[in-house]
């Protein structure tokens, strides 16, 4: 068997479709890239927790772990072996901020009162320069997590709002 497909990595492999799902979008045809944007929201939020649930399952297999952590973008084995579990900082940008800074982003195009195509690449190159970074980043709690969730969707609402405002001008 090729990998594990208990509950442990779910959220894991939604947050991998889900991206996919917002790459495949927003390259189709003209591209769609609020759905793009809106998938992106998704994968983020399933990012946030799926490391917690994982770490619900008290009788995991030693390969059941490592296969989450592999399978989880960007983890380092070798670092969870060294700290002991879960991190408490992210050395630079953790990935899963994208999930809120662009479409951020994409929703100043309502209160600027100009073209963000420039302001949209601005920022890509400097969330990818913290990405890779050697700013120290707290990791969140239960609360900053609650608050970013809060965050996106309202996020995701406003993306939708103008989604469907566009499709009926």
């Amino acid at each position: 068997m090729i990998g594990y497909y208990n509950y442990t990595v779910w959220l894991t492999y939604a947050s991998l479709l889900s991206a996919c799902l917002g790459i495949g979008v927003s390259l189709h045809g003209a591209g769609h890239p609020y759905w793009g944007v809106f998938f992106l929201l998704l994968s983020g939020l399933c990012d946030a927790f799926d490391g917690r649930v994982a770490r619900r399952k008290k009788d995991r297999s030693q390969m059941e772990k490592k296969y989450g952590i592999q399978i989880d973008s960007l983890a380092e084995e070798e670092r969870q072996n060294i700290e002991g579990g879960s991190r408490k900082t992210y050395e630079g940008l953790p990935v899963t901020s994208a999930a809120l800074i662009f479409p951020t982003i994409m929703l100043l195009q309502y209160v600027l009162p100009m073209d963000i195509t420039l302001v949209y690449y601005i920022g890509m190159l400097i969330t990818g320069a913290l990405f890779i970074s050697r700013i120290q980043v707290v990791k969140p709690g239960f609360r900053g997590i609650l608050i970013m969730v809060l965050f996106g969707a309202a996020e995701a609402v406003l993306l939708l709002v103008g989604l469907f405002t566009i499709a009926h001008r």
